[in-house]
Parts: C-alpha cells; structure tokens; sequence
C-alpha cells in the first residue's frame, strides 16, 4: 500500500512518516509505501488503524494527515486442540456392533470458523469414529479372552487452507463378562474309596476349569 500527497508549491519535497505510536508498520519516508515491520496476528487484531504525516520540508514546513485503516486476514496457522490431553474408557465385551466407548473433542482456536473432523489415524477393525461428532464405536463383537486392550490414535483435522491437524491417544480397556460355563476335565470319574476312610475326609477332588479371566 502506498499513501501519497501533492503540494502546489514548486519544488516541493514531501516525506512521510507514521505519528501513531505502536504500530508494527512504517512509512518509507520518500515514497509513501506502508511497510510490515512485525508479524500480524488475526487472533490478537482484527485492524489496525493509525494515522500517516506528509511533510513538504518548506520553511516553515507544512504538514497533511490522513488516516490508514488495515484489516487482517486470518491463516490457518493454529492446529485444532483436544480438550483433553488423551483418553480412556471401558467397555463391555460381547456387545453388538455399534456400542459406544467415548467421545473426542476438539477446537480449532483460529478466528475463523474452521470446521473439524475426526478419523483414527491407527485404524483397527474392532473400532471406528464418527467423523463429525468424535464418537468412537465398536464394528465388531470384543472378547476379553482374545483381547483386553486396545490402544488407538484419533486425528483431529480442521478444513483451513493448509489443513492443520492433532493426534490424540484412546485406551480402551474391555471389561469381563460371566459368559464361559466351568468344564470338568473328564466326564466320569471312578474313584475307590477304602472303608477305612473316616466321614469327613475327602475322597475325591473335582478340578474344573472355565475360560473367563476370572476364577472361580
């Protein structure tokens, strides 16, 4: 951007300058051009507004004001934030596809309203995201015995231009249920018992067994 002014007295020389203090920009003092001297921040101010002085360096010199107006455009340069540093949850085994374990949430702090969509960036069959909410569900049945844990890498990613995303850990842990019936070891048993054994003492001990993670 250039300001420029015009004085009718012959030979005239102007220069310019910017009287506003604390402005991250200057005025080039022969040509005008309003010139960046720091970096812009959409999120700390939308506009800068401040007031340039030409000067015709006569005797005595005569001045001119005119005021600068500058918008700030806003750049995705803030990639979206979890609200949470990671999470966890549990979950049942044995339920049906589709069970909801917990829900991510981001924000994209940029001035502008970047939207934010979700997707496991570790994918697993066992699990997917939905990509507007952040809610993670099961796609298929768990099963504690075959698994116990599960540790997964949600990805917030914001529309801007250049898309800017963060990655977030989910532990899941699958909680047991009492879905395995105790099994014998053998089906019959044939023990001899000598008549000399007294009431009380034992004569036969059954093992079992049963697959859950917790014992009997």
């Amino acid at each position: 951007m250039v300001v420029q002014a015009s004085d009718a007295d012959t030979g005239a020389r102007i220069t310019y300058r910017i009287i506003t203090p604390g402005q991250p920009f200057s005025a080039d003092q022969n040509s005008g051009a309003i010139l960046l001297n720091a970096r812009l921040d959409f999120e700390t101010i939308l506009q800068h507004v401040f007031t340039v002085e030409a000067s015709d360096n006569g005797s005595p010199p005569a001045f001119a004001e005119a005021q600068v107006s500058i918008s700030v455009l806003d750049a995705n340069d803030i990639p979206p934030r979890f609200l949470e540093s990671s999470y966890s949850c549990t979950i049942e085994e044995g339920q049906p596809p589709g069970a909801e374990c917990i829900q991510v949430q981001a924000v994209d702090d940029d001035g502008t309203q970047n939207a934010v969509v979700y997707q496991l960036t570790n994918p697993q069959a066992a699990f997917s995201i939905d990509g507007l909410s952040g809610w993670i569900e099961t796609s298929d049945v768990l099963d504690r015995e075959r698994r116990s844990s599960y540790r997964l890498q949600a990805t917030a990613l914001d529309t801007g231009l250049p898309p800017r995303f963060t990655d977030v850990t989910v532990t899941v842990t699958v909680t047991d249920i009492n879905d395995n019936n105790p099994v014998f070891k053998q089906s019959t048993f044939l023990p001899v018992v000598s008549e000399a054994v007294e009431p009380g003492r034992p004569s036969l001990i059954f093992n079992n067994h049963r697959a859950c993670s917790h014992r009997l």
